[in-house]
């Protein structure tokens, strides 16, 4: 159990839940933001046994916060938005049957603070869903080449 690894300001990555995972075992990745970030996650499809998410779930906490419950709801086309307030984030996976494919989720880390210069990218608040601090105050510089435009 336990893929640990860091990710710095601007990364982003790809998690899948392995094809070779033995049934009824668990997984687990920590993603481990530099200090003054924090980390955005999208699920993008959850392919399981919809019966028993005892057995077979996702579920995407950081520190004493769980931003997705143990779900195991089968959703290919609705995206599913998380982000932290700190800077780590740990995605676990149990796999009950082969027959399903498992999840698929893409992450973002970002600063604080940060100027966003991809060409494609998701911009949420520190904590989506859930309610943020009060008196939070943080700032994005959406910026693009010249002849290009935002479109929200």
């Amino acid at each position: 159990i336990g893929n640990s690894f860091t990710s710095y300001p601007g990364e982003c990555g790809y998690l899948v839940s392995p094809s070779s995972m033995a049934t009824g075992s668990l997984d687990s990745w920590i993603i481990n933001g530099a200090s003054g970030t924090y980390i955005t996650i999208v699920v993008l499809e959850i392919d399981m046994d919809s019966t028993s998410c005892s057995t077979n779930y996702l579920e995407i906490s950081e520190a004493y916060r769980n931003l997705l419950n143990k779900t195991c709801v089968r959703s290919d086309s609705t995206l599913r938005f998380h982000a932290s307030i700190s800077s780590r984030l740990t995605v676990f996976y149990r796999k009950a049957s082969i027959a399903y494919r498992g999840f698929r989720a893409i992450y973002y880390t970002r600063s604080w603070y940060s100027e966003l210069y991809e060409s494609k990218g998701y911009i949420v608040s520190p904590g989506y869903p859930a309610s943020y601090e009060d008196h939070m105050n943080r700032t994005w510089l959406i910026s693009v080449a010249s002849g290009r435009i935002i479109n929200a």
